[in-house]
Parts: C-alpha cells; sequence; structure tokens
C-alpha cells in the first residue's frame, strides 16, 4: 500500500484523559480504530468535529490534537493544503483537520468512491468503550 492511500475518518474524540479529566485522550477504542487503519499502511486523516463548546463537548481542537501526538508520537504530523496540493510531515501518517459539526454525510450517483466505504469491526469490548460514558463517569 503506498503512502498515497488515505483513509478518513470522522468523530468528536471528546474521552477525558483517566489521569487528568481536564484533559482529552484516546480511549482503547479510538486507538485501535485508528491503529487497524495504520497497520494497513494506509495514511490516516482525522476529520474533527468542531462547534458547540458544553459538557459534551468540553474539549478544544487544540486540547484534542494534542491527544492524537500523545497517543502516537511517532505518528502524528502536521498536514497542510496550500489551494492545489496537500503537503504533510515527513514520515508522519496520522493527521487531524477540523470540520464543522456534521450532521449529515452524503453522496451523489455512481459515485465509485463510496462504494468503498467501511466500518472497521474491531471486538466487541473495545467496541463498548464510549467517551461520553467516559465523560459521564
Amino acid at each position: 500500500m503506498s503512502m498515497n492511500s488515505v483513509a478518513l475518518t470522522i468523530g468528536r474524540f471528546q474521552a477525558p484523559d483517566p489521569t487528568d479529566p481536564s484533559r482529552p485522550a484516546l480511549h482503547a477504542g479510538h486507538v485501535a480504530l485508528l491503529r487497524t487503519v495504520l497497520d494497513e499502511g494506509k495514511r490516516v486523516i482525522v476529520l474533527l468535529r468542531t462547534g458547540t463548546y458544553d459538557e459534551a463537548n468540553p474539549y478544544t481542537y487544540d486540547q484534542r490534537v494534542a491527544a492524537f501526538r500523545k497517543a502516537f508520537p511517532d505518528e502524528y504530523g502536521w498536514i497542510s493544503f496550500n489551494g492545489m496540493e496537500f503537503t504533510y510531515e515527513l514520515g508522519k501518517r496520522l493527521h487531524c483537520m477540523p470540520v464543522p459539526d456534521t450532521e449529515d454525510i452524503f453522496h451523489g450517483r455512481n459515485c465509485p468512491w463510496a462504494e468503498k466505504m467501511r466500518r472497521v469491526k474491531l471486538p466487541d469490548d473495545i467496541e463498548a468503550i464510549s467517551g461520553t460514558a467516559l465523560r459521564e463517569g
């Protein structure tokens, strides 16, 4: 698989750090999901939903990016777009980009890439982990 193979995921990633709930952390489910796709040799771009800052969304974009850097120190890197092409930090293949809070993801007819959308199935004990449940205690 070439480094040109890009996978996207979208989410809030609003789990608290168990040692300091004032900061976010990636929980085991987040790590397993991202590790599964990184281990396929793909570059992973996480579209971090931004928007309301409230009890359900207590962490800022920058705080959440720091959680990715902490969980994946060897793989997380910057991403840039100059209007024509993307540039990535050399040797890094996990990146975050902000997106507005999103209610709908859709495509039109005859969209070949949509056929490639998949759900990554993790073990049941990992899938049972919920950032919301962790935040609510």
